[in-house]
């Protein structure tokens, strides 16, 4: 049984599925999936880089964010420090570098990793193996006490939905079979049109809309909990505040892809709507921050001062690199831009450094 012939059996059987089930087969089937590939699918040998593997600057200065912010906040003494989607342990690696020279800040925090790949908890492992971490599957489980929260591009893996209207009538994008039982993308009418028509009313015919179901369901849960208990989230990921239109993209071996093709070898990601996800904060009554881009937000850390100092210990080879994944992190052309920063925290309390100066 393949991946392909799953979906195929599901069409035939219900009918077009929507393309977050699509996703959901493509990234998360625990046999098939993506993210259940023994492969490596992070890094230089993998699909995609991410800001951690680029460069140790990137985390270690997360870190100090999140220790400035543990600071601002009176210093509690036991508080959980929660990585969403941690990859293979490199950023939170970079961030416990970095927060262990503050004093009393790892001392009184528990890691908590939100991860189900087995795989990737192992590698994670490995790396944080002096660091005692314990990992959940659900943010259900994040503990029931102050927390501090980064989640650097896991939200664009989350499972979208996609919807057009057509002759002022609303249809899902889903997938459906060819005559010859290939798959293929196709509209149907959908049942949301009163709904999409009042959230939606003012986007013309032929634009897509994508919404995120889980993603507003994962994050209503966290920011209860920050509610509840107090703490910040950092979001860091590609995405956008306003507009609409067609995000879904597949990497292959770090080349775009179709989406319909290599199923289960492909990584699929749709840019992040943070629009939705800041009326969200707002109605869950907590505060959102500015919405500011990577090159602003790391330049406000101090990421040119670190990196001046690091290349004082560098060979001439070394310094050249080293530079070079600086600008692939900062640079207006590059993830600079393209990469947003969005901050969440409790109404009345402390300011989030960069964010919100």
């Amino acid at each position: 049984m393949s991946l392909k012939n799953l979906i195929t059996k599901e069409i035939l059987k219900s009918g077009p599925i929507t393309i977050a089930r699509f996703m959901e087969y493509c990234l998360y089937h625990e046999n098939y999936g993506y993210y259940a590939s023994k492969k490596n699918t992070i890094g230089a040998e993998g699909d995609f880089i991410t800001s951690p593997e680029i460069s140790q600057v990137f985390g270690e200065l997360i870190g100090i964010w999140l220790a400035q912010t543990w600071i601002d906040r009176g210093k509690p003494k036991n508080f959980s420090l929660v990585e969403l989607g941690p990859g293979n342990g490199i950023m939170m690696r970079d961030i416990l570098h970095a927060i262990r020279k503050i004093p009393g800040c790892l001392d009184a925090a528990s890691i908590v990793l939100v991860e189900k790949s087995q795989i990737l908890r192992s590698r994670q492992k490995n790396l944080l193996i002096h660091y005692s971490p314990s990992w959940i599957e659900s943010v259900d489980d994040i503990p029931e006490k102050p927390f501090f929260l980064v989640a650097n591009e896991f939200l664009d893996a989350l499972p979208i939905r996609q919807f057009k209207k057509e002759n002022d009538f609303w249809c899902e994008r889903s997938v459906g079979l060819t005559d010859t039982g290939e798959l293929k993308f196709i509209n149907i009418p959908s049942n949301l049109n009163i709904e999409l028509n009042y959230l939606y009313r003012d986007i013309p015919n032929n634009v897509i809309v994508e919404t995120s179901d889980i993603t507003k369901n994962i994050l209503s849960r966290i920011f209860e909990k920050i509610a509840r208990n107090s703490g910040v989230c950092l979001f860091i990921d590609y995405g956008y505040l306003e507009g609409q239109g067609e995000t879904l993209q597949a990497v292959h071996k770090h080349s775009y892809a179709n989406p319909l093709d290599n199923l289960g070898e492909s990584d699929l990601t749709a840019q992040v709507n943070f629009k939705s996800i800041y009326n969200l904060i707002l109605r869950k009554g907590l505060r959102a921050s500015n919405f500011e881009n990577q090159r602003n937000f790391l330049t406000g850390l101090g990421i040119k001062n670190r990196s001046e100092i690091l290349t004082k210990k560098m060979s001439k080879v070394q310094k050249k690199d080293h530079l070079k994944a600086i600008d692939r992190l900062i640079g207006p052309n590059q993830m600079g831009n393209l990469f947003k920063v969005m901050g969440v925290t409790n109404r009345g309390s402390p300011k989030l450094p960069i964010l919100e100066q």
